[in-house]
């Protein structure tokens, strides 16, 4: 088992933000596809991090951008359904 030192953790703290911020750049190129991709792997990021406020900020990003392009919720989908 590999065990992380501290400065290496610290150095990954930050990156589910990183992908956020790298999908917001994407989006504002027209970029959906791989903006989607960005929130998409910062909330797996935050997730493995256990970054509450991290993955509600990509979370929402990727709402907004769901929204932006009309596109239909999972979870109302499912509601419908």
């Amino acid at each position: 088992m590999i065990i992380e030192s501290p400065a290496a953790a610290a150095e990954r703290w930050w990156e589910a933000e990183i992908h956020r911020l790298k999908g917001v750049f994407l989006l504002s190129a027209k970029s959906f596809a791989e903006s989607e991709t960005s929130f998409e792997q910062s909330i797996r990021v935050a997730r493995l991090q256990q970054a509450k406020s991290l993955e509600l900020r990509a979370a929402t990003s990727l709402a907004r951008l769901w929204c932006a392009r009309d596109r239909v919720l999972p979870f109302t989908r499912a509601r419908k359904g």
